[in-house]
């Protein structure tokens, strides 16, 4: 009985804390269960006489079943199992009384006695009252109290699923059990996360201030909602690695230095040093070309007949833009793939990324194989927002400010 087997072994085990490689510390990913205890699960295996014990545990209000519910006995033999899809248990156990006790997040316990003859079935079924439940709420925004949407917020260690915050940075957990939790909020690539304790015993607000990512120059980035304009200047820029030079409408300064003349690649980057080219992307920073640069999707495009790449200058002095857009363009290699990527250069120093048409079952177009962010011109410093990772979106901007803004 391998499934048994195995639930024995991990019962068995001595637990081992080792969190190096993430989990808890009663199931890590060094350990795993724990050190294997040949003579405990020697001691607790069903030898001799058994028979079955079986049954469903259900909630007492709704009669619904409960789905990974915990079905502990104690007595000859101590044993437990957790209850499948439709919530029914059944182990085999020697001849015996034992004391069951059926357990799930959000319920009151219930125990009960039952004795096991042998080569027999005996049902304990159990239909657990829900617990008493509070709310926690709040918001999550940045140190500066800019609102993080996007976020996610867990509630460590229960099963109850994340919340994701609104535009405003606002999350709840409408229903809550009595009792002290853990949550923890992170925003992303753009933040670091924080964890927070709370004691939920009615209606809890609970908000979070998370430190925002920078680069040792100061740079800082954050998610906002995306709102994808279009180029309306078609650069004379087709073909494979290829670049176009352009010159801005305004001084944009950028890591420090302000420059007057973009060079734009066909490969989803702009930089302000020299042309460049280079297909293949790196992680930043990287002293190898392109340098200077604002990668909005640093990867092997291609500018063929089916599409183009556009420019915009928008706003009246000192709030102009410049908008470069990269319009269905499509991969070198994956040739039915296209995408809509754009940079948006703000005479602030801001920069905004936005991207359109990408579909979510395809990795690729989320940013798989590219490199998204900004570095300054020796190639020593970089705030990365992603590379190689699918962390793309249609409906969120990534907007990188300098500091002092």
């Amino acid at each position: 009985d391998i499934a048994q087997t195995s639930a024995l072994l991990n019962q068995t085990a001595t637990d081992t804390s080792d969190l190096t490689c993430g989990g808890t510390a009663t199931n890590n990913n060094v350990w795993g269960e724990g050190k294997l205890d040949a003579l405990n699960a020697v001691t607790q295996s069903p030898r001799g006489p058994t028979g079955t014990l079986t049954g469903l545990v259900t909630n007492a209000t709704t009669g619904a079943p409960i789905v990974g519910a915990t079905v502990a006995v104690t007595g000859p033999v101590n044993r437990n199992t957790t209850t499948d899809n439709t919530g029914r248990y059944t182990m085999t156990l020697p001849v015996g009384t034992y004391t069951a006790t059926a357990s799930a997040f959000g319920f009151v316990s219930q125990s009960g006695s039952v004795s096991i003859t042998q080569n027999t079935t005996t049902t304990r079924n159990f239909a657990l009252t829900p617990a008493a439940a509070g709310s926690i709420s709040g918001f999550v925004r940045d140190t500066a109290g800019v609102a993080i949407a996007g976020a996610t917020v867990t509630i460590v260690g229960s099963s109850i699923p994340p919340a994701t915050t609104s535009n405003t940075g606002a999350y709840s957990f409408p229903s809550v059990p009595f009792g002290s939790y853990q949550v923890s909020a992170t925003g992303g690539l753009c933040h670091g996360s924080q964890t927070l304790a709370v004691t939920v015993d009615g209606a809890e607000t609970l908000n979070f201030a998370l430190a925002p990512r920078r680069d040792s120059f100061g740079y800082t980035c954050s998610l906002e909602t995306s709102t994808y304009a279009l180029g309306t200047t078609q650069l004379a820029l087709t073909g494979d690695d290829v670049s176009q030079t352009v010159t801005l409408p305004f001084a944009f300064r950028f890591y420090g230095t302000a420059y007057s003349t973009a060079y734009v690649s066909t490969n989803g980057n702009v930089n302000f040093v020299g042309a460049a080219t280079a297909y293949s992307n790196t992680t930043i920073p990287s002293t190898s070309t392109p340098n200077g640069a604002v990668y909005a999707f640093w990867d092997d495009l291609y500018v063929d007949a089916s599409s183009a790449v556009y420019t915009r200058t928008a706003g009246v002095a000192p709030s102009r833009s410049f908008l470069v857009e990269w319009r269905n363009v499509r991969f070198f290699s994956a040739t039915t793939l296209r995408i809509d990527v754009e940079l948006e250069l703000f005479e602030n120093g801001h920069i905004v990324l936005r991207y359109r048409n990408l579909d979510p079952a395809q990795p690729l177009e989320l940013g798989s194989s590219a490199t998204v962010g900004i570095e300054n011109a020796a190639g020593t410093i970089a705030l990365q927002f992603s590379a190689n990772s699918p962390t793309l979106s249609n409906t969120r901007a990534i907007r990188f400010r300098p500091p002092g803004t």
